[in-house]
């Protein structure tokens, strides 16, 4: 993630992907900085498990790819291992 002056903020989106499907994420969410999008993921993934717990246990072979507003992707999470 690249690095942003202090006072800005960069907004990321938690897009879903299987291979096969993609479930794009329209909103994305504001963070300052890798430490706080690393919480905000954490949070979506919480927020998952939640709101759809035996849709949890078929999360083999999906993942998280975050990206920027430009698509470019920073961060990917294997969510069949989380």
């Amino acid at each position: 993630m690249r690095v942003l002056q202090t006072g800005l903020s960069m907004r990321c989106f938690f897009n879903l992907a299987d291979g096969h499907s993609s479930i794009l994420d329209p909103e994305g969410v504001e963070v300052a900085d890798m430490e706080e999008l690393r919480a905000e993921v954490s949070k979506a993934i919480e927020e998952m498990r939640l709101g759809e717990p035996d849709a949890a246990r078929d999360w083999n072979g999906w993942r998280m790819d975050v990206t920027d507003s430009a698509g470019a992707i920073l961060l990917t999470v294997d969510l069949g291992r989380t």
